[in-house]
């Protein structure tokens, strides 16, 4: 079996977690680290056996390299996918996948340009154990009325709204589009400050395409973190662990620990196969849309139509 070569670029929690996610996976060779900050790439080289350097831009096109996994700073994404595609290389791109709707979409637009998936976007929820069951009990439960869908973090800093919603309720936000197989057409946001400039909590309701709706709530500085999704059917409930999960924790690495090694397993095969799967660049863009949609409803107060572009039959 031909040794795959990961190139990573993003040295700090994110990249650190899938840089030893990948280097334990048989047939799996981390071969080049990329950060800005020199020290950082040099440590996280140093645990994973591969080469430090500065240079994402070098990371993307060294031959050594047959796929991308971009873990850098948010404003970094779009442009590295859209180099990574240009070069022809399948990539784990975490999410946002750009910050701004204009920017994803042109990441998408890139990957048509293409002609074939080569990008997954790391919206891990999709791998994790107890968001499968849920999506198996939400079928089985006949025609979604509504879903609610809670996410508690414990952030000691402070964070602005649109980081929190962009960053984290993301998250949610496509959580809820792939429960829901339907696209979110409008939102009403409310929030609580905290501090000065920053966000303690955030509530959304949202209208879907299919009349669903969605109930998102979201606590910045809670008493630890904690994630979990009720969807009422047409013919019963079905939940994931509620507040009162034993497995409640400080940080979403250690909930998430077994969905972030899931989903380097399955991208690998996919990148094996030459069959990109798992989320993409639409639901990058479609996330996007929402996200803008929740930022500017807390800012007017009003309902917010989400600003949907069409779906390129790439994504059908």
């Amino acid at each position: 079996m031909h040794e795959l070569g990961i190139g990573v670029v993003g040295a700090g929690g994110m990249g650190s977690e899938h840089a030893r996610n990948f280097a334990a996976l048989e047939g799996v060779r981390v071969v080049v680290v990329a950060d800005a900050v020199e020290a950082a790439a040099t440590t996280l080289a140093a645990a994973v056996d591969a080469e430090p350097i500065t240079d994402a831009a070098v990371l993307i096109s060294d031959p050594r390299v047959d796929a991308v996994v971009i873990a850098s700073t948010d404003e970094t994404h779009a442009d590295l996918a859209m180099s990574a595609l240009a070069h022809g290389k399948p990539t784990l791109c975490e999410k946002p996948l750009a910050t701004s709707l204009e920017g994803a979409v042109n990441v998408m637009e890139s990957e048509v340009a293409v002609g074939r998936r080569l990008l997954q976007l790391g919206l891990m929820r999709e791998y994790d154990p107890a968001h499968q069951r849920l999506r198996q009990q939400v079928k089985s439960n006949g025609r979604v009325n509504h879903i609610r869908a809670v996410h508690r973090n414990r952030n000691e800093f402070e964070r602005t709204i649109d980081h929190a919603i962009s960053q984290s309720m993301v998250h949610d936000i496509h959580t809820v589009r792939w429960l829901a197989e339907t696209e979110v057409v409008s939102v009403l946001a409310r929030s609580l400050p905290r501090g000065q400039n920053g966000v303690r909590f955030v509530t959304a309701s949202a209208r879907l395409e299919s009349g669903c709706l969605a109930t998102f709530e979201f606590d910045d500085y809670a008493f630890g973190y904690d994630v979990s999704v009720e969807v009422s059917g047409e013919d019963g409930l079905a939940k994931t662990a509620g507040p009162d999960d034993p497995r409640l924790h400080d940080d979403w690495f250690a909930w998430f620990a077994d969905a972030y090694r899931m989903e380097a397993e399955a991208w690998v095969e996919s990148v094996r196969s030459g069959d990109t799967a798992g989320p993409s660049a639409w639901d990058g863009v479609a996330a996007q849309a929402v996200v803008e949609a929740v930022q500017r409803s807390v800012r007017t107060g009003k309902n917010e139509i989400v600003e949907l572009p069409v779906k390129p039959p790439l994504y059908a």
